[in-house]
């Protein structure tokens, strides 16, 4: 079943209409759930589950994205931990005052299939993140720290009361230019595992 727009009712996703496949950005309107049942497959085919509500997995759910690594339908993409690393981490739980490093890019305007560096110079930077079964609740608002401006790189430095719970998490980068012009760079997969021993 395909899904795109504001849902303001609240609804399951059931696995009798599974794959449950993103067409476009969902939002979920104020005090709505969005509840997905077991075994039930979401595909959020590079788009997004925003909103002030509720989007609720179930165990055995998978989620994931068809489109991987190229943002196609925003100007900005995010790599991870070094340049050929596609938007997604996995860290444990409890860990602090590490560097998470970011690469931000925009699509080329002579090449649409390429990326380039964005020059963060003069620019803010905020890091973002709610859990992906809890997205009207932001968990980290913190400031980035501009390694190389030219080059698109900044860090986060992960703080104790950051990921605190096991699960995945949605993630962006909120950049405010010295223009004053702010764009985000959403869809940073974020899985926090429980430490081992």
């Amino acid at each position: 079943m395909n899904h795109s727009g504001t849902i303001s009712v609240s609804e399951s996703w059931t696995v009798g209409y599974s794959p449950h496949i993103l067409v476009g950005d969902v939002s979920i309107a104020l005090s709505v759930t969005v509840s997905v049942d077991p075994n039930c497959t979401v595909d959020l085919n590079g788009y997004q589950i925003s909103g002030l509500g509720t989007f609720s997995l179930s165990d055995n759910t998978i989620l994931y994205s068809s489109v991987t690594g190229v943002e196609i339908n925003y100007p900005l993409t995010v790599y991870i931990n070094g340049d050929n690393t596609p938007n997604r981490l996995f860290i444990t739980k409890g860990d602090k005052l590490y560097n998470i490093d970011f690469f931000v890019k925009e699509r080329s305007a002579s090449d649409p299939s390429s990326f380039l560096s964005v020059d963060l110079t003069g620019s803010t930077i905020k890091f973002k993140t709610t859990l992906i079964n809890n997205i009207g609740t932001l968990l980290t608002d913190g400031t980035c720290t501009i390694a190389n401006a030219v080059g698109g790189e900044c860090y986060y430095t992960v703080q104790s009361t950051d990921f605190t719970t096991t699960g995945q998490y949605r993630g962006q980068l909120e950049i405010t230019y010295a223009s004053g012009e702010i764009v985000s760079a959403p869809r940073i997969v974020i899985d926090v595992v429980t430490k081992l021993g």
